[in-house]
């Protein structure tokens, strides 16, 4: 079956109402905190 996308896409209304780019700084500082956080976790450094 094949699914077809009615409408714009996510990022398209983002665009639209001009914070795209604002939400993906915020996604990217969420992702490289997650990041820190797994990584400091895995090494038994987190306190």
């Amino acid at each position: 079956m094949v699914e077809s996308n009615i409408g714009s896409s996510f990022d398209s209304f983002l665009k639209e109402e001009s914070v795209l780019e604002g939400a993906t700084e915020v996604a990217i500082e969420r992702v490289v905190d997650w990041l820190g956080t797994e990584a400091l976790e895995d090494s038994g450094l987190d306190g």
